[in-house]
Parts: C-alpha cells; structure tokens; sequence
C-alpha cells in the first residue's frame, strides 16, 4: 500500500492559504521521507538502527509529486526542496535528485 498522508496535508493546505493572503512565499522540504532518509530526529524520528536500505525513493517522489501537483498554481510556493539533511551515498542521492527535479518540474 501507498503512505498515509493523513491530516498532514489538509493543515498544509492552510499554511500555504494564510500565506498567498499575507503574500508570504513558501520553501517546502521534504523532511519525513518514506522508510526515512537518515537515523536523526530531523526526520521526524529517531532510529538509531536506521539503515539506508530503508529509504524508499519511489514513495518520496509520491510525495513530490503529490506536493508539486497540489500547489503548482500557487503564488506562495517559491521552491521544493526534495530530501532534509539526507545520509545517503551519492550513488543513491544523484539520481534520487536527478527523478526529484523531473517529478517536480513535470507537475
């Protein structure tokens, strides 16, 4: 099964609402990725038997894509950053980026 975005999304949606009124810009991050994208609290938990096996590239463009599709005609969404503070090896990050960008752009 695909993740659960849960009410996640819907206080997303007033963050992104209360800024085009105040006409605030918005950087959103990627900071919870899908099987994480390191051990460190900046992911929203704590494993410190996390290993990078558990990263899960597929679920976390799901959830650019979702994000990007979502809020592509609004005025306060400046950027999408594709992965917080990631532990990943570059053989594993470049093509991540690499889909990340064209998952975006293409939204």
């Amino acid at each position: 099964g695909g993740y659960h975005v849960g009410r996640g999304i819907e206080l997303l949606d007033q963050v992104v609402s209360n800024a085009e009124r105040h006409s605030l810009s918005l950087l959103l991050e990627l900071h919870a990725a899908p099987g994480g994208q390191s051990g460190r609290q900046t992911t929203g938990r704590s494993d410190p038997t996390w290993e990078p096996s558990r990263f899960d590239a597929d679920g976390a463009l799901s959830a650019l894509r979702l994000v990007a599709t979502r809020y592509n005609s609004s005025r306060s969404v400046v950027a999408i950053s594709p992965l917080n503070e990631p532990e990943l090896s570059n053989e594993v990050l470049l093509p991540y980026y690499q889909r990340a960008y064209e998952t975006v752009s293409g939204s």
